[in-house]
């Protein structure tokens, strides 16, 4: 059986960057005795290395953080991505299939190797004037729970959530750092600029609880005007952020409380740096807390757009004159988006509240006309009327689904759940399954169990459409894709038409986060959930016991599905 369903003399290859990562794509017909793959990446200048993995073949004992190149433990996939590719230098890939026996393998003897991609940079600069950059924020991964079992050898007696928290909660960190990832070195570096050209600037936060991010405004005294909400607010503390006000007032920082009542939030999460030709604002889905920044899927996006930042501020000051009310004429004034002026590329921003889902109305037109599919995050859209079902009817008309969903369907003393989307026309299912989070709840061979953390996992707020297409969309901002957000919250939606090169970023980064989750459900190491499931969610599947010793791996239904994912990074 063929991957794609064509005739193929040669393995086929795309690379696909972002700031942060390439994702690999590869197809070819089935290869009798092929193991797997074993993946060469080269830098400009250099001599290509094998990619290494840490997934043995079943039966073969490896240790704690053991890797081998991928001709001894090949890729038993069709995607892959190398988490650890080089920044800011131009690298290219090839696979080679993996022959032989488990005991020795030979790279290419089943066939011959694909040839080169294209030479790629994994950097954010592919839309000029727009850059994406994601954070690392998911803890149940194999490295964090390496960097805290080492804290915990030196600190005999603290507790995993204790040393997590010590460690995302101190500036200089370097589990913090990694964590916070490119959305971290995004606030230094705008703040260090606007320092430079002793630039005003012009922030409206929801929570303000990090205490390097608190320094940065503190540095830029009276040059900073901040709209400073009451938070993630609740009986016992309704306002988490009077501490951060404090500060900032103390350091002649210009802060405007907005104290809104229960039922609203004051939920954006921007800056408008500049005046003039540079003006630039700095929006997405980060928190300024330790967690935003560290223990959740989040981003930020870079918009260099005067005209747009232009848009952001007056929303601004819509804001602040709006004190802690809601009033007619502040969601009168947010009647029409802003516009950005970034030629092929559209973009324009919804400002919340607005009346009669205007800025929904919108997004749900792009989302209804996408040709290929939809790829999403979102944190907690609501129960009904948001874009989740905009994209369910993609999925009914056959189009390519893949996001995660963080919400909390059990109540509210239980864990958050994640609702996969994994579907399309040629999948054999039938609906969508309901899982609870994925981690490794227990040790498997030589992985550990991995770290459990409370609360949000998933907190971007992120659709991207035909990202390869003709017409690529990226939405995004603060906006939780729900009618709360549109009628009753502060919120800016971000829409962006046109660039394919930020599309492909935003697509990297969700898929990412899709099969980092993914992994987990489809080899079973799924915690028992904290309530009965609804009837209907799968039970759990044996536990993963290692890569398969034969070419058995290549099953057809196992072809068929990874087609429709090939497919779509190749848009084909």
């Amino acid at each position: 059986m063929q991957l794609i369903g064509v005739p193929m003399k040669a393995i086929q290859i795309v690379a696909r960057p972002n700031g942060d990562d390439v994702v690999l794509a590869w197809r070819t017909d089935r290869i009798n005795g092929c193991l797997g793959f074993a993946v060469e990446r080269q830098v400009r200048g250099d001599t290509a290395a094998y990619l290494e993995t840490e997934l043995p073949f079943a039966g073969q004992q490896s240790t704690k953080g053991e890797r081998r190149p991928s001709t001894r433990w090949p890729i038993q996939r069709f995607v892959w991505t190398d988490h650890l590719a080089p920044k800011g230098v131009d690298v290219r890939y090839r696979v080679r299939p993996v022959g032989g026996t488990v005991d020795s393998t030979e790279p290419s003897k089943v066939a011959e190797a694909s040839g080169w991609t294209p030479w790629v940079r994994c950097d954010t600069t592919s839309t000029p004037g727009i850059s994406l950059f994601p954070n690392r924020g998911i803890v149940a991964s194999q490295w964090v729970e390496d960097e805290i079992d080492e804290r915990r050898t030196a600190s005999p007696g603290s507790t995993d959530a204790a040393l997590l928290a010590a460690a995302i909660s101190t500036p200089g960190d370097g589990l913090r750092k990694r964590l916070a990832g490119q959305v971290l070195e995004a606030f230094r570096a705008q703040f260090a600029l606007a320092a430079k050209r002793k630039e005003e600037l012009y922030a409206a936060l929801y929570e303000l609880r990090d205490d390097e991010l608190i320094e940065l405004l503190c540095a830029a005294g009276p040059r900073a005007h901040v709209v400073l909400a009451n938070g993630a607010f609740d009986d016992e503390d309704p306002d988490p952020n009077a501490d951060a006000a404090k500060r900032l007032r103390k350091a002649k920082v210009d802060v405007t409380r907005r104290l809104v009542q229960s039922g609203h939030f004051a939920h954006n999460k921007f800056v408008v740096f500049g005046s003039g030709a540079t003006r630039r604002v700095l929006t997405g889905s980060t928190n300024w807390t330790p967690s935003g920044l560290c223990t959740q899927a989040n981003h930020a996006v870079l918009i260099e757009d005067p005209a747009l930042a232009d848009a952001y501020a007056a929303y601004w000051d819509r804001i602040r004159a709006a004190k802690s009310d809601y009033p007619e004429s502040f969601k009168a004034g947010n009647a029409l988006p802003g516009q950005g002026t970034a030629g092929a590329v559209s973009t324009r921003a919804w400002f919340t509240p607005v009346a009669k889902q205007a800025d929904m109305a919108d997004a749900r037109a792009l989302i209804r006309n996408a040709q290929h599919g939809a790829l999403f995050l979102m944190f907690r859209p609501g129960d009904n009327d948001t874009l989740i079902e905009d994209i369910k009817s993609l999925y009914e008309k056959g189009k390519f689904i893949r996001g995660v969903v963080n919400q909390n369907a059990f109540g509210k003393r239980t864990a958050p759940t994640i609702d996969f989307f994994n579907k399309s026309a040629k999948a054999l299912s039938t609906n969508p399954s309901l899982l609870l989070p994925a981690r490794l709840s227990e040790a498997v061979g030589a992985l550990d169990k991995e770290l459990a953390t409370k609360g949000v996992l998933i907190h971007s707020k992120t659709v991207v459409l035909d990202p390869f297409g003709d017409h690529p969309v990226v939405i995004t901002g603060s906006h939780n894709l729900g009618t709360k957000a549109s009628g009753k919250n502060d919120d800016n939606l971000l829409i962006i038409e046109n660039a394919p090169g930020l599309a492909q970023e935003f697509a990297v980064y969700i898929m990412n986060t899709y099969d980092h989750y993914r992994w987990r459900y489809e080899k079973g190491l799924r915690e028992k959930p904290a309530v009965q499931p609804v009837a209907g969610t799968p039970k759990p599947k044996p536990k993963w016991r290692g890569l398969i010793t034969t070419d058995a791996w290549q099953n057809p239904s196992y072809l068929k599905k990874s087609a429709v994912e090939v497919s779509f990074w190749f848009d084909s």
